[in-house]
């Protein structure tokens, strides 16, 4: 059942609804990838004979996610809100990590390493090429500058806008998090719109950032979802991305230029149709259900901005079921990076292997 975005947007969330309903009534979600359903036997690729492998990662942007949103009649003060939101979420979402003993790959904007900024030569990170003007389906750019809502202050005076404070809270938890790279600014990284060179000085300056707070960006996340300008992520040094294969549960695998590509295709945050709350967190349940019996793998993201209503009903149950599923050895729960380790070592393994058996041959 395959419905035209434009119809399906014409529907109405009443539509909407009905629609993804009967897709999940007759099995036709969660879409499992065909050709990998059957050629992997469930369990053939995770360490310790589990049998299905679940990542959560949360995009953390702050205001910078919001800043040139599309469809906002004043963006920046939208952004600040939804910083807002973030910082008042943190702690919870912090905690109910730590409780269930979950690791999170925190995609982040690379700006929010900053402790504080100020104009150089009275230019805006200077260092930093700018987009040429755009317009999609998230944001909308047509004039000023790109970095023109950039405070140039510090953590304290703008909180919206940086966020030492929130990574020092994640490199400090028990729990191993990984902090991933989503680009410095937000940026829209399809080469349709982003010149390699401008993703080169972003990543190049989310580096920078990283390392003053002696963190290595080895995984990436797209702004939007957007993919684009993969050799600039080579080059920088990026292991795998996070990658919506049209499928929501897959299995990983390499791109031509060697980088992982981790499936990531369901989102957590509750969808703006009539579904109650015990509905969805069924729907998310019945996600990690299938993935255990196809071996694939099962990856939530969100953002911190979520409604805090979906914190307590939604993420809290879906994590304790997480850690009940875990308990059982059942699921590898893990980050980006460590799954990629995982798969580099387990891809030299079994090329030794066949070294050794042509020389035995």
């Amino acid at each position: 059942m395959k419905i035209n975005k434009k119809i399906y947007n014409l529907l109405g969330t009443g539509g909407q609804s009905l629609i993804s309903r009967t897709k999940y009534s007759l099995g036709l979600k969660p879409r499992v990838n065909p050709d990998f359903y059957h050629q992997k036997k469930p369990g053939s690729i995770y360490p310790f004979l589990f049998r299905s492998c679940i990542i959560i990662s949360a995009d953390l942007e702050l205001a910078w996610g919001w800043n040139h949103a599309k469809g906002q009649a004043d963006p920046i003060s939208h952004a600040k809100n939804q910083a807002q939101q973030t910082r008042e979420n943190f702690p919870e979402i912090m905690h109910m990590f730590h409780k269930y003993e979950i690791p999170v790959t925190w995609a982040t904007i690379g700006h929010l390493f900053l402790d504080k900024c100020r104009k150089k030569n009275g230019l805006i990170h200077p260092e930093i090429l700018r987009l040429p003007y755009f317009t999609n389906e998230f944001w909308q750019y047509k004039s000023d500058d790109w970095f023109d809502s950039d405070p140039t202050s510090d953590h304290k005076s703008a909180p919206e806008w940086y966020a030492p404070d929130l990574i020092r809270q994640i490199t400090d938890s028990p729990v191993k998090h990984e902090i991933a790279c989503h680009t410095f600014s937000h940026i829209n990284m399809s080469e349709k719109v982003c010149p390699s060179e401008v993703a080169e000085s972003e990543l190049e300056a989310c580096k920078k950032a990283a390392e003053s707070q002696n963190i290595k960006l080895r995984s990436f996340v797209f702004p939007g979802n957007i993919v684009g300008n993969i050799q600039e992520l080579k080059n920088a040094g990026i292991k795998s991305y996070r990658l919506n294969t049209g499928y929501e549960l897959d299995y990983p695998r390499r791109d031509k230029l060697g980088i992982w590509q981790i499936p990531g295709g369901i989102c957590l945050e509750k969808p703006p149709l009539n579904w109650s709350n015990e509905y969805w967190l069924n729907i998310l349940k019945k996600y990690v259900k299938t993935a255990l019996n196809t071996g694939t793998i099962c990856h939530f993201w969100f953002h911190p901005s979520m409604n805090p209503e979906n914190i307590k009903n939604i993420l809290e149950p879906l994590l304790e079921y997480i850690y009940i599923i875990r308990s059982s050895d059942q699921a590898w729960i893990t980050t980006m990076s460590s799954l990629t380790e995982w798969l580099d070592q387990r891809t030299e393994e079994q090329t030794d292997t066949k070294k050794q058996t042509l020389l035995l041959c």
